[in-house]
This record gives C-alpha cells, sequence and structure tokens, in this order.
C-alpha cells in the first residue's frame, strides 16, 4: 500500500527548511525534502523556486501544527543568522562605510605627532597641537572599536 504524500511547507531558505526538517524529525514524521532550485527542470515551480518539504497524508496536520508557531514567526534577517551557531542570534558586525578611513586618520593623527615630538626640541605651541592630536588619535581609535563592534 502506497502513502500519499502531501505539500506540508515550501521554504524560501535552507536555514528555514533545517528547522522545519528538525521539528518533524524529532516529533518522528516521517519527511522528504525536495530543492527545487536543483530541478533539472528550470523554471518549474515558478520564479522563486525554493525548498519543497513532503510528508504523508496522514501526518500532514499533525505536521503543520508542529511547524506553524515556527514558519508563522517574523522573518530574521539572514545576515545576522549565524549557521554555526545554536541559537542563531549572532550579529553580522558589519563595519560602518566610515571606519576605513576613521582607522586611517587615527593612525595619521598618531604617528605624525610622535614624529614630530620626538624629532623636535623644546616644548612651545606647535608640541601643544601635536599633543592634542596625539590625544585625538586616541579617541578614534575608541570610536573605530566601537563601530566594529557595533551589531556584535
Amino acid at each position: 500500500m502506497e502513502m500519499k504524500e502531501v505539500l506540508l511547507y515550501r521554504c524560501s531558505e535552507s536555514n528555514e527548511a533545517n528547522v522545519v526538517a528538525n521539528i518533524l524529525e524529532v516529533n518522528g514524521i516521517a519527511f522528504r525534502l525536495h530543492d527545487e532550485a536543483a530541478d533539472q527542470r528550470t523554471g518549474a515551480y515558478g520564479p522563486n523556486p525554493g525548498i519543497a518539504i513532503y510528508v504523508a497524508g496522514r501526518d500532514s496536520e499533525r505536521a503543520m501544527e508542529l511547524i506553524t508557531p515556527v514558519v508563522n514567526q517574523p522573518a530574521k534577517d539572514s545576515t545576522t543568522m549565524s549557521p554555526g551557531c545554536a541559537d542563531g542570534e549572532i550579529a553580522a558586525g558589519y563595519p560602518s562605510k566610515y571606519t576605513t578611513p576613521l582607522i586611517f586618520l587615527s593612525i595619521l593623527l598618531f604617528l605624525g605627532p610622535c614624529l614630530y615630538i620626538f624629532n623636535t626640541k623644546g616644548w612651545d605651541l606647535t608640541h601643544n597641537i601635536a599633543a592634542a592630536l596625539f590625544l585625538l588619535s586616541i579617541v578614534l581609535m575608541i570610536v573605530v572599536n566601537r563601530l566594529g563592534k557595533r551589531g556584535r
């Protein structure tokens, strides 16, 4: 006697398919995954193919009850997901567009005054300006460090 398979859910991403498959597996429901993007018939599933999850007809209601709370959650940004992490809540922490220029500026403000102060004699107004620039470089280094950690 052959069991009739029904389409339970179509996932747009592999992470979502893995979560649904894990729920079904833990609850002892047999399922089959079909990656529509890997099908030889290009465009057979429409412009946005996904990963289809099929279950036996007799298990479809129970399976849908189990996965409904998960699939109805608001979609998470895929850049914040970490597939190797158990909770999946690690942020990517991409640097700001200003991080690279600030790094170069802080290096310049650090090295320039250091070279000036140690290669000249006496202490005058220009040495005070160099010392202020040196302190500004320290502040910029702290800002760049915080920008790099933002979102983590």
